[in-house]
């Protein structure tokens, strides 16, 4: 050894010399050619010697077959094995790494094998990540035993379609057996949510409300949010079935007072209340259609109430059908208070005041009865009859009180007034006088006129004492009074001042 070097011309030791140790010291040592460390435990220290307890020093070690890098204090009592290769024959069975954090860059390969590349883990969480090969030798990659406490099939698989399943094979994109939580840790305007498409529909939750929403446009518009007491629709709901149903259920009523049932079927709408089970149902609307007509519409209940102004609009020939059990009312009250009702009664609608009093009644042959006053009321109040015995017989007759006056007229089979044949004319409650027109006035029984004075306005002079006339006929001129005595017979009496 010269200059603090080993001579590199000794490369031998005579195998019948035993050297226990061999001590190195050297800035560097250069070991030039193959390096042998024959034991039977053979064992390479590192010591980095900054003279800093820094726990610093490396044992490299064989043992049994396996090999080690061990992590050893600096005073050489305690380590920890952080590399280990275990082998049979020139079969490596296993490199373990143990670390905190073992960081790879790079890619990890395996070699080629019947089931690939499998990682284990050992602990209280022991598991693997391994490859496996299903029904149609597609390769999949299957997490099983990793967590503690959990099952260990199928915790996670990823197979060669991409497909995801957690505590399942996959069928689908994401295939989940078991409760899925979704969450997000940040600000208060922050929320989890998941996106189904790539249009922007999402399904989030609000932070501020707590409430869980479906929306577009990346979460900004609503259309339909369950809060925790309510859920509400912000746009159209169209529910599409062969029998669509929207039912209502009121958790606070009380035993068969529950449930409400909406539903289509065969071109007819309906509302029903149904019993708690929901095997017995009524109906009490039912809409039927015939395309965009709507054919009919029927209410069904014990009493039905229209509040408010009612209008009926119908077509020329449709029919207002009212169609009760005998014996049953339709009633219109005003504020509560009982006012009339219409019923059936031996074949006759009634009308009834108070719900009891008969006011007026149509019987099956057409007749109508009023019971008490006939009021009617306008600027010019008009009672019509109309024979309908026969056409053109000019059988109309009306009367109708205008200005003050109650006129009595005759109509033709068109409504036109052919004569009046008598009016009357008031002031106040007084009657001022009562005009007369026909033909032939008859005056049947006797007649007594209470009043001062007649007046026969026109005057008529019989031409002879036989002119014609007709018993009890009475005329007079400027200076006799006749009378027709008999048939033919006149008599006349002298008018005489005094």
């Amino acid at each position: 050894m010269s200059g603090g070097s080993i001579d590199p011309t000794i490369n031998t030791v005579p195998v019948d010399t035993t050297v226990d140790t061999i001590l190195l010291t050297a800035p560097n040592i250069d070991l030039k050619g193959n390096t042998t460390v024959l034991s039977t435990t053979p064992q390479l220290w590192l010591e980095e010697t900054d003279g800093v307890i820094n726990e610093k020093h490396v044992l490299l070690k064989q043992s049994g077959g396996a090999f080690t890098l061990t992590a050893v204090d600096d005073a050489h009592s305690a380590g920890s094995v952080f590399f280990s290769v275990a082998r049979t024959g020139t079969t490596v069975n296993s490199i373990d790494l143990t670390a905190t954090n073992i960081n790879v860059n790079g890619i990890l390969q395996a070699g080629s094998t019947a089931n690939g590349v499998e990682l284990s883990f050992n602990g209280a969480g022991s598991g693997m990540i391994r490859p496996y090969t299903n029904g149609n030798n597609h390769r999949s990659i299957k997490i099983e035993g990793l967590f503690a406490g959990v099952a260990n099939a199928n915790q996670l698989v990823v197979d060669y379609l991409g497909n995801v399943g957690i505590g399942t094979i996959p069928s689908n994109k994401l295939h989940v057996d078991g409760i899925t939580r979704v969450s997000r840790q940040g600000a208060a305007t922050q929320y989890a949510q998941i996106e189904l498409d790539s249009s922007g529909t999402k399904i989030y939750c609000s932070a501020a409300s707590g409430s869980l929403n479906f929306g577009t446009d990346g979460g900004t518009t609503t259309h339909f949010q369950i809060s925790p007491s309510t859920s509400t629709f912000y746009n159209n709901l169209t529910i599409s079935n062969v029998t669509p149903i929207l039912s209502l259920y009121e958790t606070d009523g009380s035993a068969d007072n529950k449930n409400w049932r909406m539903y289509a079927s065969s071109e007819s709408f309906n509302c029903d209340i149904t019993n708690d089970a929901v095997n017995a149902s009524n109906t009490w609307l039912a809409v039927q259609r015939t395309g965009i007509t709507i054919d009919s519409i029927d209410l069904s209940a014990t009493n039905i109430n229209l509040n408010g102004k009612t209008k009926i609009t119908m077509a020329s020939g449709d029919t207002l059908l009212l169609s009760k059990p005998s014996g049953a009312n339709i009633l219109f009250e005003r504020s509560g208070v009982k006012g009339y009702s219409i019923d059936d009664s031996a074949g006759d609608l009634r009308f009834l005041s108070s719900g009891t009093t008969e006011r007026f009644r149509i019987n099956a042959s057409g007749n109508s009865t009023f019971k008490g006053d006939i009021k009617i009321s306008s600027t010019t109040p008009t009672l019509i009859f109309n024979e309908t015995d026969a056409p053109t017989d000019e059988g109309n007759w009306r009367i109708l009180s205008e200005a003050g006056n109650l006129i009595y007229q005759s109509l033709s089979d068109s409504g036109a007034v052919s004569i009046t044949y008598m009016s009357v004319a008031k002031t106040g409650t007084t009657i001022d006088s009562i005009d007369i027109a026909a033909t032939n006035i008859n005056l049947n029984g006797k007649t007594n006129v209470i009043g001062d004075t007649i007046n026969v306005t026109t005057q008529k002079t019989p031409a002879s004492a036989t002119a014609t006339g007709t018993k009890g006929d009475i005329v007079h001129d400027t200076n006799y009074i006749y009378v027709c005595t008999a048939t033919n017979v006149w008599k006349r009496s002298a008018l005489v001042s005094w």
